[in-house]
């Protein structure tokens, strides 16, 4: 009798009554408990493709099981650190059973009670993600476990944190272990009293950091900042705007207009004032307002105080009356000599 493909491919038979059943055995798989199962709902609900490629693939029930003992792990671990906050000890225990029964009932952690709402709450991965209460995942974090599950009290260091930080793809704080101590003086958390003295330092959240947590409300804008709008200066207006150009006597002068690089105009303009007794002292101001309205040059201030600092032996200079920032300036020889070498020596 001929092979079927079946028993072709290494398959085989065995009898059942009248019937050959291949022998078929499904593997044996780890047993998923209720945090695999709850992991499995959010799955089913929030994550349909991971879902369904993972049950195509045969990986979805190791997976399940994987992500159960890890909780029940943390599960475990967050019932002793608890029970050490509270001082919920086995010698209670022995003393005054209907105390320890009572404290335990009061942590929510007695007996077979899985779903404790006090403390086992799963709120997204830390730093405990900020969301708006109508959310999916905020309406599921009462029934599943989010990822690697998550529980509140659970140690953590300042390692853990910055891992915490790239989980969540938010920036990293600048300093971590900073950060970890202002929490720790607002009362947020407090130094885990079951882990080794070592560095880092372990930390576990204060009942006061779990209300903070429990009870934070996100703001659902970002209220802006509000920028000043500088109002513009008031122009400064200088002593020399008003002065009569025909009592200059220019004719005396070569025209400044003829003149090509600016020190020479700015200082022949200065040196003209100077002369016919028409003033002595400038200010930055006072020099750009005689350039440009009085003798129609084109300048800046930037210009003029370039003269002033880099010819600094030129001038004398002075504070302005009732002013620390501004400074006035007045020809010296050295200054006056330069002018007049450009003017010809007119007295």
């Amino acid at each position: 009798m001929e092979k079927s493909t079946f028993e072709q491919m290494g398959g085989t038979y065995y009898q059942q009554g009248d019937y050959f059943l291949p022998n078929f055995s499904v593997p044996e798989s780890a047993p998923v408990g209720i945090w695999g199962v709850r992991h499995l709902c959010y799955l089913k609900k929030h994550r349909q493709a991971i879902y369904t490629a993972m049950l195509l693939s045969d990986k979805l029930n190791s997976y399940l099981a994987e992500i159960d003992q890890q909780a029940q792990v943390m599960f475990s671990q967050l019932v002793k650190q608890i029970a050490g906050h509270e001082k919920i000890t086995e010698h209670l225990k022995e003393s005054n059973q209907l105390e320890w029964v009572r404290k335990m009932n009061n942590v929510g952690m007695i007996g077979a009670n899985l779903s404790p709402l006090k403390y086992d709450m799963v709120v997204s991965n830390p730093p405990y993600m900020k969301m708006t209460k109508d959310s999916p995942e905020a309406k599921a974090m009462p029934d599943v476990c989010y990822g690697a599950p998550n529980l509140y009290l659970l140690s953590f260091t300042s390692d853990n944190v910055k891992q915490y930080y790239n989980d969540a793809r938010r920036n990293k704080y600048s300093n971590v272990s900073v950060l970890l101590g202002k929490l720790a003086q607002k009362g947020l958390i407090m130094d885990d009293p079951n882990a080794e003295r070592k560095t880092p330092k372990a930390y576990i959240l204060t009942s006061q950091g779990i209300n903070y947590v429990e009870n934070y409300t996100p703001k659902e804008e970002t209220e802006k900042k509000h920028t000043k709008v500088r109002k513009p200066q008031k122009k400064k207006e200088s002593a020399y705007g008003g002065i009569d150009v025909d009592s200059l006597n220019l004719s005396k002068y070569p025209d400044v207009k003829s003149l090509k690089e600016f020190k020479e105009k700015m200082m022949t303009i200065l040196y003209i004032i100077t002369n016919e007794k028409a003033g002595e002292w400038f200010t930055t101001t006072d020099a750009l307002c005689l350039m440009t309205d009085i003798f129609g040059e084109a300048a800046t201030k930037d210009q003029v105080n370039g003269v002033f600092k880099r010819e600094k032996l030129w001038f004398k200079a002075e504070n302005v009356d009732g002013s620390n920032r501004e400074v006035k300036r007045k020809l010296l020889n050295k200054g006056i000599e330069y002018a007049q070498s450009l003017v010809g020596g007119t007295e």
